[in-house]
């Protein structure tokens, strides 16, 4: 009864060893306080690591959860399954951070479990260790009996017809000394049939909080240190974290709108505290200590709130500390400048499993290395981007990444602080050695001179072949003939549907494509049911950036006919999509059956689409592409695409990391759903799709060749991109005019006009 777990814990260091700084923090603080995403240092340190192998749990246990540190010593619990038998229960486990010192904790048993039972357990919801080294634990018991027996055979008499009743789901807090005796033991219970527990937490003064999911909402108890209910909370969301602060409270951090808001809960008053607004990137909040506020981790590091200042400093970069984390559950401290990584990637047994144990080096580290630095910056610091920068740092002999991560100053999810940030040190001459163009101005930046041609690096390169790479994919990235930006992957975006419905050959302009929705009346969907008005506009817009707005020379072309069908045919869309309709799960493929639905748009990146497209249509499919005036709609969307800057001075070591994304080993661990640059893996997985597994033999389970025939001449003949790197404020511009035209304030030919004079005037400004 194993699943796949993981779990990361990261453990660090005194706020001694990154400090903050404990000036005063004038002014009083209003009951909302925001947190600004102002970071005010970068990781100062260098760390060494040490990989010490997760010790073999005894034959019979799995399922670890519950992972907590006190000082130098790992607390967790695993499943226990009982030989013969389909009856689960919980075990405590402690061990030294080395992975030396495993130990069961056997002082500690479950009650004794009802005899009826046929399967099902008790399993743990939650271990917690207090600050006077008392132990607690949720225990969740779920059983279920037979109605009916023949004999002991749970499985003969299931296949037989009994009928499985599970009994009512029960919840017991324990709290036990390290002598294993029983201090304290209470149910939960509550006014609703279900619920089960989120969060739990005990404070200094042992209060007790314990958070229950019910009704899509979260109901916070806080018990007396005896069991007993003092007051609850509730919180409309069913995801948050409880937290103790540097302060001595607990609070609750969630998403509350757009806004990462930690609320106090006030003990004394029984009700909500203070309210503060986090920083957007606080994907996972822990508890602070005597000079952390709090800690939190994103995708790129940990940091910290100051007590005093409320500012905000990053205490560890994972890619400048050379490891890469997608998730992290735990934070806490250790008092001996060191941090701990636990990885546990349980796949029904333990083999692989490491505790990563960093310790802080003496020496600064802008001095340790002789390596050259080239700066990275991004907006979206993607996995793929992670592993990139640690293989090239971990082979490089010569340079190193720094990655700039400038989502860490956007606001509330909006990438315009970020952008700003950004836009600041261009003006003052810090600009980046290589960019990230995702959420960039690209075209914009192009257009100052800002980038090198890429082409002059890729053919002097005498380790890469350039028959290596998609040449339509290179073509179509290029910039006014020059190629500044260098795609790693691409997906094809297009609408696709059945020839003998939308026509034979690739390519219409909106006029054609109104007339085929006007030919199939039976189609009140042509689209398929989660299509809105402006969620059409929107669409087509970003797939026609390249015809509504010329870089180059700084004009816009909205007030054209073609623009002002769009805009009435978006008006044929609802005004919202109806959700209880998106939500009855009408399946695409019996919608295109019967007609109501006649075409799909959509990205294609991976074979099995494909495939699942040319079934959808009864095995033969065109690419039609979206409508556009110059009637080439079918265009590549490249999602990770990078660029040098003329300001690098080391060009060759930037273009080394830009060739290593390039080459097959890297292109072999990007995503799935995304075509690789690279032919030759590209060619790997083509032949895999068209290949049937050994156990399916069927031909109708794989790509024919005709069907990857069609693909390869497709790619081949797409010579655009879609709209990429465009700000975000040229769609509100032309949303907020077409949203005044779906309410009949103007004609489409009005908005059409008014649209293209904001849309001039804003690119006049910027140029």
């Amino acid at each position: 009864m194993y699943k796949l777990i993981v779990v990361f814990i990261l453990i660090f260091i005194l706020a001694t060893l990154i400090g903050c700084d404990n000036s005063s923090n004038e002014g009083g603080s209003d009951n909302i306080e925001v947190i600004s995403n102002n970071i005010i240092s970068q990781q100062r340190y260098e760390f060494s690591s040490q990989n010490f192998p997760f010790p073999s749990l005894p034959a019979g246990y799995g399922d670890v959860q519950n992972i907590t540190l006190v000082h130098d010593v790992l607390y967790f619990t695993a499943l226990s399954i009982e030989a013969n038998s389909s009856i689960y229960t919980p075990t405590i486990f402690k061990m030294k951070i080395d992975g030396t010192g495993l130990e069961m904790f056997n002082k500690y048993t479950t009650r004794t479990l009802p005899s009826n039972v046929a399967g099902g357990g008790v399993s743990a919801d939650a271990l917690y260790i207090d600050n006077n080294g008392y132990i607690w634990i949720v225990e969740a018991e779920n059983f279920f009996v037979l109605e009916s027996t023949v004999n002991n055979n749970l499985e003969e008499n299931v296949e037989n017809g009994y009928t499985i009743r599970e009994l009512d789901r029960t919840y017991r807090v324990i709290k036990l000394d390290n002598n294993g005796f029983q201090h304290l033991s209470f149910e939960i219970t509550t006014d609703h049939s279900w619920f089960n527990i989120s969060v739990f937490l005990v404070d200094c003064d042992g209060n007790i909080f314990i958070g229950t999911n019910v009704d899509n909402a979260t109901r916070i108890y806080v018990f007396n240190d005896d069991g007993t209910v003092r007051f609850s909370l509730n919180v409309p969301t069913l995801f948050g974290e409880l937290v103790k602060t540097s302060e001595g409270s607990v609070s609750f951090v969630w998403w509350r709108d757009i806004n990462r808001v930690m609320q106090t809960i006030d003990i004394y008053n029984e009700s909500w505290g203070e309210t503060i607004n986090l920083p957007t990137n606080a994907r996972r909040v822990f508890s602070g200590n005597e000079n952390f506020l709090i800690m939190f981790s994103d995708d790129v590091g940990i940091f910290a709130i100051c007590d005093d200042t409320r500012e905000v400093e990053r205490i560890l970069s994972f890619i400048e500390s050379g490891i890469f984390i997608e998730e992290i559950s735990y934070i806490s401290v250790l008092s001996n400048e060191q941090i701990v990584v636990v990885t546990l990637q349980e796949q029904g047994h333990y083999e692989g499993v490491e505790l990563v144990v960093f310790t802080r080096e003496d020496s600064n580290i802008s001095t340790t290395s002789d390596r050259i630095p080239i700066t990275l910056g991004t907006l979206w610091l993607t996995p793929e981007i992670q592993r990139a920068v640690l293989q090239f740092n971990n082979t490089s002999t010569t340079h190193f990444i720094q990655v700039i991560d400038y989502f860490a100053y956007s606001e509330l999810g909006d990438t315009a602080a970020a952008l700003d940030r950004l836009s600041t040190d261009i003006a003052v001459g810090r600009v980046p050695d290589i960019l990230h163009l995702v959420h960039i101005p690209f075209e914009i930046y192009a257009n100052r001179g800002m980038f090198i041609d890429l082409y002059p690096l890729l053919y002097a390169d005498i380790e890469l072949d350039c028959d290596e790479l998609f040449f339509s994919v290179l073509e179509a990235a290029k910039t006014d003939g020059t190629l500044y930006r260098m795609p790693i992957e691409f997906s094809i975006s297009s609408i696709i549907g059945h020839p003998s419905v939308v026509g034979t050959s690739p390519g219409w302009n909106m006029h054609e494509f109104s007339a085929v929705i006007e030919e199939n009346p039976q189609a009140d969907f042509p689209l398929g049911v989660r299509n809105s008005k402006l969620g059409f506009l929107e669409f087509v817009f970003f797939h026609n950036m390249n015809e509504y707005i010329n870089r180059i020379s700084g004009t816009a072309y909205f007030d054209t006919d073609d623009f002002i069908t769009l805009l009435e045919l978006a008006d044929t869309f609802p005004l919202e999509i109806d959700m209880e309709l998106a939500m009855a799960d009408l399946a695409t493929n019996e919608m295109i059956a019967t007609g109501r639905q006649i075409m799909v748009g959509s990205d294609v990146g991976d074979f099995d689409m494909f495939h699942a497209f040319v079934d959808r249509f009864g095995g033969e499919v065109i690419f039609k592409g979206w409508p556009t005036e110059s009637r080439e709609g079918n265009l590549f969307r490249i999602r990770d695409s990078f660029a040098i800057t003329t300001s690098a001075t080391e060009t060759e070591g930037a273009w080394e990391f830009l060739k290593m994304m390039l080459t097959e080993d890297f292109q072999r661990e990007l995503s799935s759903w995304t075509f690789p640059v690279n032919r030759t893996v590209f060619n790997e997985r083509l032949e895999d799709a068209m290949t049937p597994p050994s156990n399916m033999p069927d031909p109708e389970n794989v790509l024919l060749r005709e069907h990857a025939d069609q693909l390869l001449m497709l790619i081949d003949s797409i010579t655009g991109t879609t709209g990429h790197g465009e700000s975000d404020m040229l769609w509100y511009i032309v949303s907020e005019t077409a949203l005044d035209f779906f309410n009949g304030r103007f004609s489409a030919p009005d908005a059409a006009r008014i649209i293209q004079s904001r849309v001039q005037r804003y690119i006049d400004e910027r140029r």
